[in-house]
């Protein structure tokens, strides 16, 4: 479906990019908590409080990434049959009390005793060796920070990521796949923390006020 902006017809596509504006994503949470390394919390309010234009965010990375994530939640759901998995494009989910905060998920999750989850689905590119780390028994923060949030959003009980690793060896290119699964349970005291900062944050985009600028953490 399609809905018109000043006589013009609006894709899915940019009805959801407009819908972004009214809140807070995902992937803002690690901005605001200081965790992205491409964008700071003052940038990021700029752009929610109209001050500065969001451009092209668009990059061969990204664009693989989209271009992968319909074939990877496919493995998935063959890998994974014990689990229910439900896809809507462009879908979004606010929180029922905070409904600036949303998610969009790349799956919707039901277990096998009927418990809602959410499915994330990353790619990445190994540089260096010690890139592997941000890997092991872990994914990295910027990603972890995003799932918390969408548990938020969403009320999931759980969250399983997909991960395909790209890296090299001896000049031939090698794919790692990885699984990880967070329980909802296990981290409330860091839920606590992201809902928290980012309603202040949200605070800040609705007075107008600017934010104190928090550095990337490296």
């Amino acid at each position: 479906m399609s809905i018109l902006r000043d006589g013009e017809i609006l894709t899915e596509r940019e009805k959801w990019l407009a819908e972004r504006k009214n809140g807070i994503g995902a992937s803002d949470a690690p901005i605001i908590l200081g965790y992205s390394p491409w964008k700071n919390n003052v940038a990021l309010w700029e752009e929610k409080t109209g001050r500065r234009d969001t451009g092209d965010l668009s990059n061969p990375q990204m664009q693989y990434g989209n271009d992968a994530e319909p074939l990877l939640r496919s493995l998935f759901a063959l890998d994974f049959p014990e689990y229910k998995l439900l896809f809507t494009p462009y879908k979004i989910i606010r929180n029922l009390e905070k409904p600036f905060i949303f998610a969009t998920p790349d799956g919707e999750l039901e277990d096998d005793i009927g418990r809602n989850g959410g499915l994330e689905i990353k790619t990445a590119e190994i540089i260096k060796s010690q890139d592997w780390k941000k890997w092991d028994d872990q994914i990295p923060d910027v990603y972890f920070v995003q799932i918390l949030h969408q548990m938020i959003a969403t009320g999931w009980e759980f969250v399983k990521v997909k991960a395909q690793l790209k890296h090299y060896k001896n000049g031939n290119l090698m794919l790692t796949t990885r699984h990880y699964h967070f329980e909802r349970v296990d981290y409330l005291d860091d839920i606590a923390i992201v809902e928290k900062e980012v309603t202040n944050f949200w605070e800040y985009v609705q007075s107008g006020k600017k934010p104190n600028l928090k550095l990337p953490r490296i």
